[in-house]
């Protein structure tokens, strides 16, 4: 069975902190803001409204 993938980012999260690439301090409930930054997009177009039309859409 294949990890969820908020466990996932949860790990990478840590990852990143233990690496020095993402300050300790904000590490803590990072990945709410992370999963929050990422879901609203993503259910914006899946359910239509927002589209990506191009390299330059998702750019922006």
């Amino acid at each position: 069975m294949s990890p969820h993938p908020y466990d996932v980012l949860a790990a990478e999260l840590d990852r990143l902190a233990k690496g020095g690439h993402l300050p300790a301090a904000v590490r803590p409930g990072a990945e709410f803001v992370v999963w929050a930054a990422v879901q609203g997009p993503a259910r914006l177009v899946a359910d239509g409204h927002m589209r990506l039309d191009g390299a330059e859409d998702v750019d922006r």
